[in-house]
């Protein structure tokens, strides 16, 4: 998967959902009109069904609890990269809420609506292993220093390499006062900004990950949103 998509890539895929979800219903008047039924708060969705487990116990992925805590190393150290070339050492590490483990089982679901159609579209439920965290990453050269709070996961897809996961969303705050987010984005290019960090963690500890923005703007007439890449480590994961 490739979340830098052009603008064209973004906007076309946003007009694509815009009609799947918006198919009209022919009303019978025999002139051609047509009149949208899609009731807009009916969406189909993933239900999750949590189970509190243990380290040791086995689920019906394969794999016991402890596939999501093992690979995630206390302390370990790699090379953040940044979308203007700079490079700073980094020492990261991951805190884990052993509490907080549990087996999710999750289950499609394209309701009935009260008004209305369920918009056409489908959704991909896959069970996972999870765990509460907080990653920590500090960059030498103080360009970035953060603490965040991350759930991680281990789902029916990944268990086969024993790749972790995780995605949030964050602030600029969040990354330390030396991160200065006009260095990386042009920020006076858009209506609106928002900061997504995605990243995996290998079988054996190594972390890949991608720090981004997406941007998104509007003529008036026209509304458009593009990805803009921040920072990458181990190659980033998208």
């Amino acid at each position: 998967m490739n979340r830098d998509l052009p603008t064209l890539t973004v906007t076309l895929s946003l007009a694509l959902l815009t009609t799947a979800c918006g198919e009209a219903e022919d009303t019978g008047s025999g002139s051609g009109s047509s009149a949208d039924t899609t009731d807009e708060d009916c969406w189909p969705h993933c239900e999750e069904t949590p189970t509190s487990i243990a380290p040791e116990d086995e689920t019906s992925l394969g794999v016991a609890g402890s596939a999501v805590v093992d690979p995630l190393p206390g302390a370990s150290s790699a090379t953040l990269a940044w979308s203007n070339d700079a490079e700073a050492a980094l020492e990261w590490g991951v805190a884990v809420d052993a509490g907080s483990l549990r087996f999710v089982a999750t289950e499609a679901v394209y309701p009935t609506c009260e008004s209305g159609d369920s918009p056409a579209i489908g959704v991909d439920c896959p069970d996972y292993v999870a765990v509460e965290g907080t990653l920590s990453m500090t960059a030498a050269d103080g360009s970035l220093d953060a603490s965040l709070p991350v759930t991680f996961a281990i789902d029916e897809y990944s268990v086969e390499l024993g790749s972790v996961s995780f995605a949030t969303d964050i602030e600029a705050a969040d990354l330390g006062a030396g991160f200065v987010l006009s260095e990386y984005v042009d920020t006076s290019a858009y209506d609106a900004l928002s900061l997504h960090l995605y990243g995996e963690v290998s079988s054996a500890g190594e972390l890949s990950m991608s720090l981004q923005a997406q941007g998104s703007g509007s003529d008036g007439n026209v509304s458009w949103a593009e990805v803009v890449d921040i920072a990458t480590v181990g190659g980033g994961v998208f």
